[in-house]
């Protein structure tokens, strides 16, 4: 049995005041906290409504659409419709992707080509909007096969990058959870499916694991940087694997060509040694799916 020695009267009151003194600081703190959420959350739906002006989204004019851009901000705005309730925020989100499919998922301006980058008809594109895969939506046009390499300005040329796919992969599956509607899902496996086959080879040497590269052309029939992003199979592998979490628990069809694409991404990671200078800032979204998916961390 534990006894327990009484309490002096000054002892007890000098107690009461310290717990009550904590009891109002935790409170202060937790306000505080809930103010910064408060403060932080109105200048985020202010930044993106403003974004949504001057991008053209909200103001019915043509605006400039550009796909890394772009793919955060439908995350963005699914992030504050399921903050605040606000349905203006996903149907900001549903408008981006129907702008970028749009621009994105054709050929430019100042292309001597028109019509679908993916060379499908109008109703078939729009049922299909991502077979062709999505522009970058750089300011210059891409470089010519005769053309020699710039290095300093292919950055500024259009083509499509893998890493810019699977970021939109990424965005049209957080839609399709979010609205529970499959199409979206399936466009994301389709961009997967054609991604795979285009920005991937086998080299000349029989025993050399599978490569990539790190950007096309527009209609994705010539690579126009030949070297491999360092974390692209990494990248390529994770994304999969969340299309096919959401097919699954969606009950969508599964396609063998994913399952395909699943296979080769996985050999593609286990035999390439990833190097030190993995991207930080990349490493730490992809950490953020495959968490949720194996359990990690």
């Amino acid at each position: 049995m534990v006894f327990f020695k009484p309490v002096q009267t000054g002892a007890c009151h000098c107690l009461i005041m310290l717990l009550i003194s904590f009891s109002s600081t935790a409170a202060n703190a937790q306000q505080e906290s809930i103010n910064m959420q408060d403060s932080r959350s109105t200048e985020a739906m202010e930044l993106m409504l403003d974004f949504a002006q001057r991008s053209g989204l909200d103001s019915g004019q043509s605006g400039r659409r550009y796909l890394w851009t772009d793919a955060f901000a439908v995350c963005n705005f699914l992030g504050l419709a399921r903050m605040t309730g606000n349905n203006r925020f996903r149907e900001l989100a549903l408008r981006l992707v129907d702008q970028v499919h749009g621009t994105l998922g054709r050929h430019r301006h100042d292309d001597p080509r028109s019509g679908w980058i993916s060379g499908l008809g109008e109703r078939e594109a729009a049922a299909h909007p991502t077979r062709g895969g999505l522009r970058i939506g750089k300011q210059l046009a891409e470089r010519t096969p005769a053309e020699p390499v710039n290095e300093r300005l292919e950055w500024d040329r259009d083509g499509q990058y893998f890493h810019y796919l699977t970021k939109w992969m990424h965005a049209l599956d957080q839609l399709a959870r979010s609205t529970r509607r499959a199409e979206y899902n399936l466009w994301a496996r389709e961009l997967a499916a054609t991604a795979f086959a285009t920005f991937t080879y086998l080299p000349a040497a029989r025993w050399a694991p599978r490569r990539m590269y790190w950007k096309m052309s527009i209609d994705l029939t010539r690579p126009l940087v030949h070297s491999m992003g360092q974390h692209d199979p990494l990248d390529g592998y994770i994304t999969i694997l969340q299309l096919r979490s959401t097919a699954a628990a969606e009950s969508t069809t599964r396609t063998n060509t994913k399952n395909t694409a699943n296979r080769s991404w996985y050999t593609s990671v286990s035999i390439f040694s990833l190097p030190r200078e993995l991207c930080a800032a990349c490493g730490a979204w992809e950490w953020e799916w495959v968490e949720p998916v194996w359990g990690w961390g």
